[in-house]
């Protein structure tokens, strides 16, 4: 670099320096007068400027929360429905013997009998049966003994049955007996009860030769029947089962074996009532209620789409109980479940989700003295006002006992078309969109 350009370089320096030196200078004095005004103001204004202001003037979102209670009167697009068969007699997890005025009740059951045998060891065939008999185990707490002595009688039948075809008059569908009740042939055995204990369990004694062979020969068929003498009395009974002691071939020491009855049913006189225009639950055949509905675009003139439901539950009022012997008479659980299809457009095959809500006990004192039914569907209706949908969506609901067929007595809640009073409600807390006003 020549002697000229390095001198006009480092002038240019120095004059670039100066003029950062005052400008810093010049920002401080301006920053100095600043701070002079704003801690003038700040003195002559010691009060908090929005101080005055309260709940109902303060700037922000303006959104009052509301709680409305709707008939199904106001829910057009509302529908409700009951559906039964989710549980035949024979899929229950107990069988009725019953000698009632209301309720005339006998068991039906068979057991195939095998040819053949396994011990730890081998499958060997059955060269004979030592002894045989025949065990019932009685739920004594869910039954009813009105009086003593009460004799159970274990009757053979001389007609086939179908367990999910049979009832009081038919053996199966077309085929009637001969005799309403069971065409009952010979007894086989009986036992009688005298007292009541927590844990009660029934043994038959039945002839081995003639009643063994043949229910080997015929795979159980005709079957047998359990009848019960105890006027006002009934049976719950969990098992039925055949015991016996069979001597195997080639063997000299008998095994005992035990049979369950997988084949059972029982049969009632008068049969279960029709379907009505209530809302049932529970009973035999089991029977759920569904119901479908769109919430509305607003109520009050305030829009719902988008809303928070703080609280949403329906409310079904329950009916007179039904007449004996089908009044619930004990507690049963009921569970709410989310349908996944139309349960007009497909009944009993309606397929099931998830559960929106807890368990619900229905207690029948309280609903016999009309204390309603309350079902939360706080996530259904939330999610069916959500703002991302554009647009209200449907709910859908179903009510099931838990677990299905678990008593014969059921409890009826009004419908759409019971009469005022006894239609079911929605009750919803909404908190609508929010408007940001200008303070």
């Amino acid at each position: 670099m020549s002697d000229m350009l390095r001198f006009a370089a480092n002038r240019h320096l120095v004059s670039v320096r100066r003029l950062a030196a005052g400008f810093r200078l010049a920002s401080g004095f301006r920053l100095a007068a600043t701070l002079g005004v704003a801690s003038t103001v700040m003195l002559a204004c010691t009060e908090d400027p929005l101080g005055n202001l309260d709940s109902e003037t303060a700037p922000g979102a303006t959104s009052p929360t509301r709680e409305f209670k709707l008939s199904v009167e106001d829910l057009p697009t509302w529908r409700d429905t009951t559906v039964s068969g989710f549980t035949l007699r024979n899929g229950a997890g107990f069988i009725l013997v019953a000698d009632q005025p209301a309720l005339q009740s006998r068991s039906l059951g068979s057991i195939n009998v095998p040819d053949t045998l396994t011990t730890f060891a081998d499958t060997l065939p059955v060269e004979r049966f030592e002894s045989a008999s025949i065990r019932i185990a009685i739920d004594t707490l869910n039954s009813v003994f009105e009086s003593f002595p009460l004799t159970v009688r274990l009757v053979s039948l001389t007609q086939r049955f179908e367990s999910d075809e049979a009832n009081w008059t038919q053996a199966a569908d077309g085929r009637p007996w001969l005799t309403p009740g069971g065409d009952l042939g010979a007894e086989l055995s009986s036992a009688e009860m005298t007292e009541v204990s927590d844990s009660l369990i029934f043994e038959f004694q039945v002839p081995v030769d003639s009643l063994l062979k043949s229910w080997q020969a015929q795979d159980g068929d005709p079957g047998f029947a359990l009848t019960l003498e105890g006027p006002g009395s009934q049976l719950l009974i969990r098992a039925i089962a055949l015991r016996v002691e069979a001597l195997l071939e080639g063997r000299e020491v008998p095994i005992d074996q035990q049979l369950i009855s997988d084949v059972r049913t029982f049969i009632t006189d008068p049969e279960l009532p029709a379907e009505g225009l209530a809302l049932r639950v529970a009973g035999l055949p089991a029977s759920r209620f569904y119901v479908t509905f769109d919430p509305p675009d607003s109520l009050d003139g305030i829009p719902l789409l988008g809303a928070v439901v703080n609280h949403a539950e329906l409310v079904f009022h329950p009916l007179p109980p039904p007449a004996e012997p089908y009044l619930m008479e004990r507690s049963v659980a009921v569970r709410p479940v989310t349908l996944l299809a139309d349960p007009f457009e497909f009944g009993s095959k309606t397929p099931i989700g998830s559960t929106p809500a807890a368990f619900t006990v229905l207690e029948p004192d309280s609903l016999a003295v009309g204390e309603p039914f309350r079902v939360d569907v706080t996530v259904l209706v939330a999610n069916a006002l959500f703002v991302e949908a554009d647009s209200i969506g449907q709910v859908r609901l179903g009510l099931r006992a838990e677990p299905d067929g678990q008593t014969v007595g059921f409890w009826e809640f009004g419908s759409v078309e019971a009469t005022a009073g006894l239609r079911p409600e929605l009750v919803i807390i909404v908190t609508p969109p929010p408007r940001f006003g200008i303070p």
